[in-house]
């Protein structure tokens, strides 16, 4: 059994991996379940960080925008939320660092609609004028790829792109 202390948002990997050598893929894994979850209104484009793995990210501008997803690595995991002002103009989309093929999983879609398989791709496209307020976007990695599951209300506001 290993005992980690607990530590904040604010701990760097670099700290983790100094006090656990060996352990690194387990470094990030730490820093979200012993910490807070946060949560941001996001209304132009971004990209995150490993250190802010667990946000829960309310995409909230009618106009669309990019936010790049961090490399792949073990446990880290983000949320997005169509906020109060669903994209009317143009899509948010949720892109690999890399321009890489990694982005994997499904979407779900309410039960009189058909979901989307994501075949790797590189862009999760949240589609104007089909998302609704609520729709969410979960991705989560495995420190190669990243796994998707989407729930919307409408089949055609969430599709996959390979570059």
């Amino acid at each position: 059994e290993i005992h980690m202390p607990i530590y904040s948002h604010n701990d760097t990997i670099t700290s983790l991996n100094q006090n656990f050598p060996g352990r690194q893929g387990n470094a990030l894994a730490a820093i979200h379940r012993n910490s807070r979850l946060s949560a941001e209104v996001v209304s132009a484009a971004r990209t995150l960080r490993a250190e802010e793995s667990g946000a829960v990210l309310y995409l909230s501008s009618a106009t669309g925008f990019a936010t790049t997803l961090p490399p792949p690595a073990l446990g880290l995991e983000f949320t997005f939320v169509i906020g109060a002002t669903p994209n009317t103009s143009g899509n948010h989309t949720i892109v690999t660092s890399g321009s890489a093929n990694i982005i994997q999983g499904n979407s779900f879609i309410s039960p009189d609609a058909i979901g989307v398989a994501a075949d790797p791709a590189d862009s999760i496209n949240l589609v104007a004028s089909s998302t609704v307020t609520g729709d969410e976007v979960q991705v989560h990695s495995d420190g190669t790829n990243w796994y998707v599951k989407a729930f919307a209300s409408l089949a055609a506001a969430v599709t996959f792109t390979k570059v």
